[in-house]
């Protein structure tokens, strides 16, 4: 069963997602834009909005602090310094939720991996190895990343254009 995050995107676990975020300066809000793909968020940018002055000759944004986040980094866990260890630590949250509260780390509803943050019924240790299944996953999927892009230098190696061709077959 797909899942619909919004009236035209439905959740792709194939593709990559992005948090674009901004202050609107003309109507003094902040605006949150989750879940969009590459090209949704190339629309929301080009729809920002501007003034022109005639002075200058110039087009003023009338949005200030634009984030484009990627749902990849969304989802680590978030981590502070610890003084006394003199080292970083792990936090029980995700740096989504760090950035956006709990309304933007419910991501399993749409069919994505659950959030990382630990869930109030969940013990210590059961929720480090939850992370720690979670990174085992994200090593495999760096490892055959790895091999794919060697891949990809094999092909260039003996044909510029096969590589291309590879890639756009990826792509497709």
């Amino acid at each position: 069963m797909s899942k619909l995050i919004n009236r035209e995107t439905v959740f792709n676990p194939c593709q990559d997602y992005y948090f674009l975020d901004y202050h609107h300066i003309e109507q003094c809000k902040w605006v949150r834009c989750p879940m969009l793909t590459m090209q949704e968020v190339v629309d929301v940018i080009h729809t920002l909005p501007y003034a022109y002055e005639d002075v200058s000759k110039s087009y003023i944004p009338l949005f200030r602090n634009l984030r484009i986040t990627p749902y990849s980094k969304l989802e680590e866990l978030h981590r502070s310094f610890n003084k006394e260890t003199d080292s970083w630590e792990d936090d029980e949250f995700t740096v989504g939720y760090y950035m956006f509260d709990d309304r933007y780390d419910q991501w399993d509803l749409l069919g994505c991996e659950p959030s990382l943050t630990k869930k109030k019924e969940e013990s210590d240790q059961e929720w480090k190895n939850r992370v720690q299944v979670y990174r085992d996953k994200c090593d495999e999927n760096r490892k055959s990343r790895y091999q794919r892009d060697d891949l990809h230098g094999s092909l260039y190696r003996i044909n510029p254009k096969t590589l291309e061709d590879y890639y756009y077959s990826l792509v497709d």
